[in-house]
């Protein structure tokens, strides 16, 4: 489970008469277009939570995009790489 950041190092957003709070990493990501520098490898069913699709689709993409490490046997599929695979197969 994600870390919950203090209001402190969030930005304050408004939008209509609705007042959120994102973070750093998330306005540099989605406004600036600059790439977040966190977490790159998930498990397969985190990375396809990540993308809505099913654990046996991600697992069938990861190895196609040859985006999966198995560090001590552990599978763990890059999310960079993975994003710019999706991204090619327009």
């Amino acid at each position: 489970m994600a870390k919950r950041k203090e209001v402190e190092e969030l930005v304050k957003c408004e939008f209509h008469d609705t007042v959120f709070y994102i973070s750093n990493e998330v306005l540099a990501e989605v406004l600036l277009r600059m790439p977040f520098k966190g977490r790159i490898y998930y498990r397969y069913n985190e990375a396809a939570d990540l993308y809505g699709i099913s654990e046996s689709k991600m697992k069938i993409l990861s190895k196609e995009a040859e985006a999966v490490r198995k560090p001590d046997g552990v599978a763990l599929v890059n999310i960079r790489v993975m994003d710019q695979f999706m991204e090619d197969c327009h």
